[in-house]
Parts: structure tokens; C-alpha cells; sequence
């Protein structure tokens, strides 16, 4: 379009100017043809020259014009807009340059928003989101991602995955994933110094040729772990309540099958029945005051108690069972009342789940004592016993439920194996912390820290998930 209107200017100018020429000349010499035609060409040869030196100088700034604003736009400064030229021609040219800027400008915009909504997305899952080239090396990987597989973003930018991580399965999935042709899912337990197992889920980017993988790897190790808990804690209840009722139904088919008329034997088979009738109501209050304190069922009216008071009660309750064990049981209580902000019937609870466990775990001669001193904030409250101790592997769980280190003396000793659960539960119902450090063959140590009444910690919102420490001295 610019080429014909360009042409078909020159050349009606010129046609003008030959034509001004020959009429010029043919005024001044009528019978001078030649000499009127070297005239046209003499007057109008540098008209046409300058409309043309005039053209190419317009056109030359249009397109100067032109590549400026191209040159911005390749800089990423989009929107870039120019003059109307009264041309039609080049009117066009400026109208759909300037309609183009436009519409790529408000492209580029929109793909840049669409782009940090993503990133934030992706940044904001609490799954970890990978993507990958044919190669394996890492194009994208979030937070979530970084911190699972412990690795920075700025090293995980455009290296291959084996580099970033040394976890076999996770390479050997990610390379399912690029050869799979529909979503891949699976489950991976990673061998660490912390032992992690994560979910994979995985889909190739398709295209011709194929561009990569996207994975989405979520830690599932605490699900994993509850989920067994769960399938320890039906089988231990099974099993607690099915040893009793066993004993219970023995001792029943027996006294059917004859005892009954042998009173020496009746007695006792009586006896064995009360015994184990006591030991399932013993668990399944344990196993109700567990549920109800887990739930929140069960609430706690909090006022300022003496903790002594408490500790010197609970040790009477516990002297005949320390006399007929031949273990000493130590206390020296202060002068000064320690008030903590507590319930009187969830400590003596506490004081008596302790002190049960230390006198069954003490051999005869042995010595149990309590210490109660003031570690602000806190009241600390110390049940040290020197019986066998708890091993190091075992330390760590002695708070879950049915969990025993010996579980055949546990069983003998009578115990369900609920009791430090529920003391750990209790503790933190009422905002405090409790521990355990042991040695073996010196004995244990069982701390129960609960907050001083009127004390600092007691005026700030208490945290609504306190922890329970496990130490190993």
C-alpha cells in the first residue's frame, strides 16, 4: 500500500511537471517543439526531485519513528503509542501499530498477573509442587517443596533432582512419572536422619515433544504414625480386655463344670473372678477418663491450690503399698506454701499415677522421693525412684497409651498401661509440661511442672497446645 501511493504520487507529478514545461515553453516558442520538450524536462526534474527528497524524508521519520518504538517495546516497555500522520497510508500503518501495542501491552499484563497469582498459589500450598524437564532437572519448586526436601530455592533452580536430593525412590518415581502416560501415584518412605514418608502424585506435561513432569509430593509421616497408633491402640485394648474376660470365663465354665460343689475351690475361683471383674473396671475407667480428657469433654475448674498439701496426701494413701514392698517413701515439705494454679482432684490423680508406677518399679529397699521446689513460672514437681530405669528407645513413648517396656511385669504388676497417658493429658488440661529422664540400673525421674498461681504466664493466654517433653539425663 505505502509502494502504490508513493508511486502514484511521483508520477502525477511528474506528469504535471513535464506537462508545465512543454506549455511553457511552447508559449515562449511556439515552433520550438524539442526546446519546449528540454524545458519540461529542465522544470520539472527538480520538482520531482524535491518531492521526492520530501517524500523519503517524511517516510525516512516515520520509520525512525517505527523503530524507536519497536526497540522499547523489545526492552519490555509495552503500550508504546505514535503520532497520526495526516498520510493515509501511513495513518494505517500508525493505527495498527498502535492497536497491536495496545493489545500486547494489556496481554503482557495479564499474563504477568495470571503469573503471580500462580507463584502465589504455589507458594501458599502446603504441598510441595516440583516441576521437572525430560532431564530431570528442576524448572520449578516451591517453599513447601524446598523445606520438605530441605534444599534452598536458589539451589534447586535448574539442577537435575538426583543432585538435590540423594533419596533413590523419589528419583526412581520421578522417572515413572516421565515415562507414565496417565497420573502416577505412590508412596514413598525416605531413609534419613529423621525418617519421612511422602505421598506422590505425578502427571507428564504432554506435548510434541514431551516437556517434562509436574509432581506434587505432601508429608503423610505424622498420618501414617497416628494411623498406627490407632492399630496398636485397638489391639492393645483388644488384647487388655480379652486377657480378663478369658480368666473370668475360665473360672465360670469351671465352677459349672463341678466346683461349685467344692467350696475350698469355689472360694478361690470366686476370688480370681473379682480380681480380673476389678481389672476391666479399672480399664475402662481408665479408657473413659482418656476419651473424655482427649475430646475436651472433661473440663477443669482451675483455682489456687497447695501442692503440698496435695503431695503430703497422696504419699499417705501410697504408705501401706511402699511398707509391704520394704520401700521408703521421702518427702520434706517447705514452710511456705507453693500455690499453683491447679485442680485439687486432677493433681491428686497425677500425684497417684506417679507414685504407683515408682513404688511397683522399685525393688525391695528401695527408695522413692518427692521434691517440690519453684522454678519460675513454674512449680516443679519431682517423683525419682531408684528401680531399673527406662531404656533410651523406650523413653521416648512411655507417654503413649498401652505402651509398656516390660510388658510382662507391667501385666503382672496389674497395671493397664494407661496411666501416664492420662497424667499426660491431665498436665496439659491444666497448662503445664511434664517430662522423664531415667538411667538404666539408677532409676527414674518424673517432672511435672504446673504454673505458680498469680505468676505471669498465668495472666498471658495460655498456649491451647502444649508440648510434652521427653529427656533422656
Amino acid at each position: 500500500m505505502w509502494h502504490s501511493g508513493i508511486l502514484w504520487k511521483t508520477a502525477l507529478c511528474l506528469a504535471i511537471a513535464y506537462m508545465m514545461g512543454i506549455f511553457i515553453f511552447t508559449l515562449i516558442e511556439p515552433s520550438g517543439i524539442h526546446l519546449a520538450w528540454i524545458g519540461a524536462i529542465g522544470v520539472g526534474l527538480p520538482i520531482v526531485l524535491l518531492l521526492s527528497w520530501l517524500n523519503s524524508h517524511a517516510m525516512y521519520r516515520f520509520l525512525r519513528q517505527l523503530r524507536q518504538a519497536l526497540q522499547l517495546i523489545s526492552q519490555g516497555r509495552f503500550g508504546q503509542q505514535l503520532l497520526i500522520r495526516e498520510q493515509k497510508e501511513m495513518s494505517e500503518v500508525l493505527h495498527q501499530f498502535n492497536h497491536m501495542s495496545q493489545t500486547l501491552a494489556r496481554q503482557v499484563a495479564r499474563l504477568d498477573r495470571d503469573r503471580q497469582e500462580l507463584r502465589t498459589v504455589f507458594q501458599c500450598m502446603v504441598e510441595g509442587v516440583i516441576v521437572i524437564d525430560v532431564q530431570q532437572r528442576v524448572q520449578l519448586m516451591n517453599e513447601a517443596a524446598c523445606r520438605l526436601l530441605k534444599v534452598t530455592y536458589e539451589e534447586s533452580v535448574d539442577r537435575l533432582l538426583w543432585e538435590l536430593v540423594r533419596h533413590r525412590p523419589l528419583v526412581d518415581a520421578a522417572e515413572a512419572v516421565l515415562q507414565a502416560t496417565t497420573p502416577y501415584r505412590c508412596e514413598l518412605a525416605l531413609s534419613a536422619r529423621e525418617p519421612m514418608v511422602l505421598a506422590l502424585q505425578g502427571a507428564p506435561l504432554m506435548g510434541p515433544p514431551l516437556r517434562g513432569a509436574l509432581l506434587v509430593i505432601q508429608d503423610i509421616t505424622e498420618i501414617r504414625r497416628l494411623e498406627q497408633m490407632r492399630s496398636d491402640f485397638a489391639a492393645n485394648v483388644s488384647h487388655e480386655l480379652k486377657t480378663p474376660l478369658a480368666a473370668i470365663q475360665a473360672c465360670v465354665e469351671t465352677i459349672f463344670d463341678g466346683a461349685i460343689n467344692e467350696p475350698q475351690h469355689l472360694l478361690r475361683f470366686l476370688h480370681n473372678i473379682k480380681d480380673n471383674a476389678d481389672r476391666l473396671h479399672v480399664l475402662v475407667q481408665d479408657l473413659l477418663a482418656l476419651n473424655r480428657i482427649e475430646s475436651g469433654q472433661t473440663t477443669f475448674e482451675v483455682t489456687p491450690i497447695d501442692v503440698q498439701a496435695n503431695i503430703t496426701s497422696s504419699l499417705a494413701r501410697h504408705e501401706p503399698q511402699a511398707a509391704s514392698r520394704q520401700i521408703a517413701l521421702n518427702w520434706s515439705a517447705k514452710q511456705e506454701p507453693i500455690l499453683v494454679q491447679g485442680n485439687e482432684e486432677a493433681l491428686d490423680h497425677i500425684l497417684d499415677n506417679l507414685l504407683d508406677n515408682a513404688i511397683k518399679y522399685t525393688p525391695p529397699g528401695g527408695t522413692v522421693t518427692v521434691e517440690c521446689e519453684i522454678s519460675n513460672p513454674y512449680a516443679s514437681i519431682r517423683v525419682i525412684d531408684t528401680g531399673c530405669g527406662i531404656p533410651e528407645k523406650d523413653l521416648t513413648r512411655i507417654f503413649e497409651r498401652f505402651y509398656r517396656v516390660d510388658k510382662a511385669r507391667s501385666r503382672e504388676l496389674g497395671g493397664t498401661g494407661l496411666g501416664l497417658s492420662i497424667v499426660k493429658h491431665m498436665v496439659q488440661a491444666l497448662h503445664g509440661k511434664v517430662n522423664a529422664a531415667s538411667k538404666i540400673g539408677e532409676g527414674s525421674c518424673f517432672t511435672v511442672m504446673l504454673p505458680l498461681a498469680n505468676s505471669e504466664l498465668h495472666r498471658q493466654k495460655t498456649d491451647s497446645s502444649p508440648t510434652v517433653e521427653m529427656i533422656q539425663s
